[in-house]
This record gives structure tokens, sequence and C-alpha cells, in this order.
């Protein structure tokens, strides 16, 4: 059910800012790492337990599950092709018992981005590796990720801009997708344009 989230959301802030409790929580929810749910509250309790830290190793993790979720997704779509494909040539169309229910969508790559943007917010070196990252997730991720990364931007940057961020999420606010447009401009509020100061005046 869609409250599931809420829960998920709630047990990663039992751990927020605490990475040492965060690895007993971790090691638990292994046990139903193969459910949607599962994933989505480990990559929660990751981004949250280490949170401005800068840790180089769970950034790698968390890039890892979403170069896993993206290879996934087009595992099913490639499985999804040829099942529409045997079922074009035997000419058979599907009833309304046949079709599938509706599942649990993972929001794990999305969790994913925003979470390496959380933690590395509190490092200059940092923020800038998370923006090159996003600029390729930009480029070769699916729409939700895409739309995720203006936010992830904003998110990083928060009140604290710079003309090249700015350039950047001025350019994702002329994307073709709406969406991304959209949230690129609600990045632009979350960091105010930087003030010229009289010295460059």
């Amino acid at each position: 059910k869609p409250l599931a989230r809420f829960c998920s959301l709630a047990v990663a802030l039992l751990s927020f800012g605490k990475p040492e409790s965060a690895e007993a929580l971790l090691e638990t929810l292994q046990a139903i790492d193969q459910h949607p749910l599962g994933m989505d509250t480990r990559v929660l309790v990751k981004s949250l337990a280490y949170a401005g830290s800068g840790n180089i190793n769970q950034i790698h993790e968390l890039l890892g599950i979403l170069q896993q979720c993206n290879l996934e997704r087009k595992q099913r779509e490639d499985r999804k092709r040829q099942e529409d494909r045997a079922k074009a040539e035997n000419r058979t169309a599907s009833t309304p018992s046949e079709q599938e229910p509706v599942q649990y969508e993972s929001l794990a790559p999305i969790l994913a981005v925003l979470g390496v943007a959380l933690i590395s917010v509190s490092e200059e070196i940092g923020q800038e590796m998370a923006l090159r990252m996003f600029n390729h997730v930009m480029h070769y991720g699916d729409a939700p990720v895409r739309r995720t990364v203006p936010l992830a931007i904003a998110l990083l940057f928060a009140s604290h801009p710079t003309l090249p961020v700015m350039d950047t999420l001025s350019k994702f606010s002329h994307d073709s997708d709406k969406s991304v447009a959209v949230n690129a401009v609600l990045a632009m509020g979350v960091e105010p344009v930087p003030l010229v100061s009289d010295r460059e005046q």
C-alpha cells in the first residue's frame, strides 16, 4: 500500500546521523531485500545514516544500486518486448484475467540519487564529484531518475549556489521532459542566485 513508503522513511529516520546503529538495521533489512520495499528502506537508511559524512564507500554502494536497478529495468523491458512479439505472432489478445496485478514499484534508483546528494553535501570535492555524476545520470538515466536530478542538485547546493550550478539548472529548465524542467525551476528557487559583490561590479 502507498503508506508503506512512510514506514520506510520512519525506520530510516531512526538512524539519522547514526552510522554505527544503522549497520545492525541494514543487516536486518537484508531479510526482505528481495522485496522492492526492503530495497527502498535500505537505500533510505544508508542515505540518512551517513548524511553529511562524505563517505565514499556508501556513495559507491548507492551508485551500484542505481546501476543494478537500471540493468533490471532494461531486462524487464526486453522481456516484455519479447512477450509482445510472441503474442503478436500468435495473434492472441490478452484478456483482463491474464493481466498481471499491479506490483509495488521500487523507488530505489530515485532514492539513491537523493542519497548521493545527502552524503556529499558537506564536502566541496564531494559536491563537485556528485554534480559530475548527476550530469552522467541526465544523459544515461531513465525518466524518473532524470526528473530527480534537479532536486538532488538543489539539495546538494541549498543556499550555497555557484554560477556553474545555476547554469546547469538553467539548461535543465529547458529540457524536453516537462517534469525535469519544473523540478529545475524549483531547484533554482532553493538556490538563490549569487549576488555580485561591490568589488566585482
